[in-house]
């Protein structure tokens, strides 16, 4: 815990240092790496995931999210074609606030980024809060905000480009509806026109169309049969386009079932990988968070030692058949260097049936602490005596059971919000 200014702490638990040794609001993009996922296998199960549950990420769950993105760069778009001179990233900044705001007043925040620093802002200034794109609600509104967690997956689905300019062939207003598009375009060009001092939210509230409303209306309401089309389509779900993998996953998704469960059902290559390499992975995380209990590696053996290596024997099969080739200087189908890495350690340093597995599993922790630039968890000196700084609030104790379960989560949330009818 190095990082934390913190020294020679022992048996501390993640949460405890979150609640008291974080002085500031927690922030997702500064504890999250040091705090949660030690050996970075989201990155790996993720990219096989993707090959399953396209377009998604692990924050990318909300259909409010998509829905907010694509008319605030619409809209903001439109007004800087019109001859603005403002910075595209002010107008992405105000209109998202507006947003937030919106849903606070209308008791809709629930679930809502930025609801809770925002709900304080609210209220904290008579419900009439100072809109700068400067001083936003979120700390780095732009790239924890909704457009910074919801671009990606946009451009993914050609719905806009890396510069975050919508498709020409998309027409927004017609999605979501000509009158009231031009109702809420209207009230921002409206609101930017006051001066930055006097830019408040009830500048925009006080609209002859009282449009506040009805952007939250708009975002957090039901969707419509041919919105819902258009969603679909572009998540590969309904259309010509239909992606049979992605489709019966859909169907499939309910809340109540796990990732396990859907792709029991599923006959396929890409979701058998993901089962293989999902039951190595467990066997990687079940020995580091023993190690945490450990004072010396020596101490630690491995039980059902045979399905360990059965284990891993898979998962080197996987990985010679994408990664067997990968660092051939004319390869570059993966484009991520820490997956590389990471891949090609396990393949070649956790076998379980060599003497040094356990230290490796330790090596490979502190490869990827590396990486993210994080604290370790624990260390290992040269005579194996382990020194532990955090105790992990899970323990792993059946390695048969899934853990993971990112994609199949997003879609769930996305398939129930469109389901909202107007």
């Amino acid at each position: 815990m190095r990082e934390l200014g913190v020294e020679n702490l022992m048996q501390i638990k993640a949460k405890d240092i979150l609640n008291k040794i974080l002085f500031t609001e927690r922030d997702d993009d500064i504890t999250g790496s040091s705090l949660r996922d030690p050996l970075g296998l989201q990155l790996i199960w993720s990219h096989y995931a993707r090959k399953v549950i396209k377009h998604l990420t692990t924050i990318s769950t909300d259909i409010r999210g998509f829905r907010e993105v694509l008319l605030c760069l619409s809209i903001c778009n439109k007004y800087k074609n019109s001859g603005s001179d403002m910075k595209y990233k002010d107008l992405i900044l105000l209109f998202e606030q507006l947003f937030i705001y919106s849903t606070i007043e209308q008791k809709k925040s629930d679930g809502i980024l930025g609801a809770d620093n925002g709900t304080h802002i609210y209220y904290k200034n008579n419900e009439n809060p100072l809109i700068d794109s400067e001083k936003t609600i979120l700390v780095r509104e732009i790239s924890l905000g909704y457009y910074g967690r919801y671009k990606s997956p946009l451009v993914s689905m050609n719905i806009i480009d890396e510069s975050s300019i919508v498709s020409n062939e998309i027409n927004v207003p017609d999605i979501f509806g000509e009158k009231i598009y031009g109702e809420i375009y209207k009230a921002f060009v409206s609101f930017l026109g006051k001066t930055k001092t006097k830019r408040r939210y009830k500048d925009f509230k006080k609209s002859k169309k009282l449009c506040s409303k009805k952007l939250c209306e708009l975002i957090c309401g039901g969707v419509s049969e041919k919105e819902k089309k258009f969603w679909l389509k572009k998540l590969n779900i309904h259309g010509k386009d239909k992606n049979e993998l992605m489709s019966k996953c859909y169907n499939l998704v309910t809340k109540e079932r796990s990732c396990e469960k859907i792709f029991s059902e599923i006959d396929d290559e890409n979701v058998k990988s993901i089962e293989k390499i999902e039951l190595f992975l467990l066997c990687m995380e079940k020995v580091f968070y023993d190690l945490l209990e450990c004072r010396k590696l020596e101490d630690y053996k491995i039980k059902s030692k045979k399905k360990y290596i059965d284990r891993y024997k898979e998962f080197s099969k996987i990985y010679n058949k994408e990664f067997g080739k990968i660092y051939n200087k004319d390869n570059n189908t993966i484009e991520s260097d820490f997956l590389k890495k990471r891949m090609k350690f396990i393949n070649e340093k956790l076998d379980p049936g060599n003497d040094d597995f356990i230290r490796n599993i330790y090596e490979y922790h502190k490869l990827v602490c590396k990486q993210k630039e994080s604290a370790q968890w624990l260390e290992v000196d040269s005579k194996g005596n382990i020194e532990t700084y955090i105790e992990p609030d899970v323990k792993i104790d059946n390695i048969n059971e899934w853990r993971r379960d990112y994609y199949i989560g997003s879609l769930s949330s996305i398939k129930s919000g469109l389901g909202k009818k107007k």
